[in-house]
This record gives structure tokens, sequence and C-alpha cells, in this order.
């Protein structure tokens, strides 16, 4: 239930191509400091901004939270 409405919730955002990746067995501490953290959660995460960061600068999202605007 809880993986399907994370989806749901990436898919509403607007963003082009949203992204979700459920990992079994993981915990929240697996998530943020587990061993695979880097490569299976911070690196595609930073690629998927860096994919999108002309969409989400044109939409004034993330380029006004980074030029201090909000």
């Amino acid at each position: 239930q809880w993986p399907g409405q994370v989806e749901a919730a990436a898919e509403s955002t607007g963003a082009p191509e949203p992204s979700f990746t459920k990992f079994d067995k993981w915990g929240h501490l697996d998530v943020l400091a587990g061993t695979k953290s880097e490569s299976e959660v911070f690196a595609p995460t930073a690629a998927w901004i860096k994919q999108h960061e002309k969409w989400a600068d044109t939409a004034g999202h993330w380029g006004a939270v980074e030029r201090g605007a909000e």
C-alpha cells in the first residue's frame, strides 16, 4: 500500500518522467546511509536532477530555491 501511494505522489508532481524505485527490505537508514545508498539512491537521484535541471529552472521550482527566492 505505502509504495503505491509514494509512486502515485511522484506521478502527481507534474515533473517530466517521474522516477520511483521500491527498495525491498531496506529500512530508512539503509536508504540514507546504507552500503548501497550512494550507488542505488544518491547517484540516480543526482542524475535525474541533472537531466531535468532545465525543466525545473524553466518551471521556476528548483532554480528559485537555488537563487534564494523562496
